[in-house]
């Protein structure tokens, strides 16, 4: 399209030209980026506590629900901490049942927290309300509480993509 192209704003029917297409853009972008910019971006994995040897599994989200498996679900950590699906406006959290799942707002009692230095750099604990302790349903499910069929303990771990 040429610079004299006319835009017609689908939700206030305005006519908009190029170029205050082009500024609004960017006012827009910089904005977003401003109030929850990528500081990471990242994966989740889970490791069992009590097995020997212990098993890993990534994490992948399916029905907005987290659970573990071979496939990856990429996550950003945003500069107040809150832990977001990549490329979406949509937050790791925990439901009424205590399922981990996505959902429009965060759950600020996640948070990630490293423990020594050796993660510091490329790994940190997720943790809820102080713990870093999660469950591992029998369908692969995983959940902040015990009440899942067949519950085997996990701690999940993010990992910095490099």
């Amino acid at each position: 399209m040429g610079t004299n192209a006319v835009y017609i704003c689908s939700v206030c029917h305005i006519h908009i030209d190029a170029l205050t297409m082009a500024f609004s853009k960017y006012i827009f972008c910089s904005a977003v980026a401003i109030a929850g910019a990528c500081l990471d971006l990242g994966y989740f994995y889970m490791r069992t506590l009590h097995d020997e040897p212990a098993q890993l599994k990534t994490l992948f989200v399916a029905n907005k629900y987290l659970f573990a498996d071979e496939r990856i679900t990429p996550f950003e950590i945003n500069q107040n901490g809150r832990i977001a699906r990549a490329r979406s406006m949509t937050f790791l959290s925990v439901d009424e049942l205590g399922h981990l799942e996505i959902l429009s707002n965060p759950n600020l009692d996640l948070e990630l927290r490293n423990y020594d230095a050796s993660l510091a750099k490329a790994s940190s604990y997720l943790v809820y309300r102080g713990s870093e302790l999660f469950y591992l349903c029998a369908d692969h499910l995983l959940e902040v509480t015990n009440s899942c069929d067949g519950a085997r303990e996990v701690v999940i771990i993010y990992k910095k993509s490099d």
